[in-house]
């Protein structure tokens, strides 16, 4: 069967996301939504894509490190962003997506600028905060597909190791994602163009994951920070972009 160059695009931009994802630990929707916004006719096409290869992605990461997933660090976020789901399904129905999309980025450059500027400055002494942060990841991921950046800021704030970073989050991401797939089979999302793409996506999104795991285990600790705020940095730009040009 030949790839159109439309299929081709697709695919390229789930490689680059699921390795962005399995060398980080996240941004696998800040990655993919925008530039498949750009591929696809139908933004609900790309969603649930972008959803199950994140399930897919997640499943085959803590395979890979079972180990360093730090699963009492992980309940908390866990628990909550399962409660703040449902309430991002809320805020996708009656909130302009633009508004929130654009306070997102907003946020997301403020944070990211100051922690590049000041490393170090912020730093959580405890794992109580992973309520509202996990809330906070459940109504991004119910909205948006974007629950990573909360996630992110999270973990660089309680100090993780990069292989710790990528294992753990996972284990929130998990039950999050599948939750949000239920929903998306629930509105009728799961069309025959997104199992057509999905038999293309899957293959590439296994083979980034062992490539994503070599390349995180030869990021050293203090400059894996650095990463993550300069991906945060350009993930919120995209994002930004993608906002206003949608919105013109």
């Amino acid at each position: 069967m030949s790839l159109d160059s439309q299929t081709v695009s697709v695919v390229l931009v789930m490689f680059f996301a699921a390795l962005t994802r399995s060398t980080f630990g996240f941004g696998e929707a800040l990655v993919a939504m925008p530039l498949l916004a750009l591929v696809l006719d139908e933004v609900k096409i790309a969603t649930a894509l972008v959803a199950i290869n994140s399930v897919a992605n997640s499943l085959l990461i803590l395979a890979t490190g079972p180990e360093s997933t730090d699963w009492r660090g992980a309940w908390r976020l866990m628990l909550a962003s399962l409660v703040g789901t449902p309430v991002g399904v809320y805020v996708l129905i009656h909130v302009p997506e633009s508004l929130v999309k654009l306070l997102l980025a907003a946020v997301l450059i403020g944070f990211s600028t100051y922690s590049l500027w000041r490393p170090g400055a912020w730093h959580l002494e405890n794992d109580r905060w992973a309520y509202p942060f996990g809330f906070l990841a459940g109504v991004l991921g119910g909205a948006y597909n974007t629950s990573g950046p909360a996630l992110v800021i999270f973990g660089s704030l309680r100090g993780w190791a990069p292989a710790q970073f990528r294992a753990t989050l996972q284990g929130v991401f998990l039950p999050n994602a599948t939750l949000v797939l239920v929903m998306h089979y629930s509105a009728g999302l799961w069309s025959s163009d997104v199992f057509y793409y999905l038999m293309w996506t899957l293959p590439v999104v296994a083979l980034s994951v062992p490539l994503g795991y070599w390349l995180n285990r030869r990021i050293h600790p203090q400059s894996f920070q650095r990463f993550l705020y300069t991906l945060l940095l350009v993930l919120a730009g995209m994002l930004l972009w993608t906002t206003i040009r949608q919105s013109a």
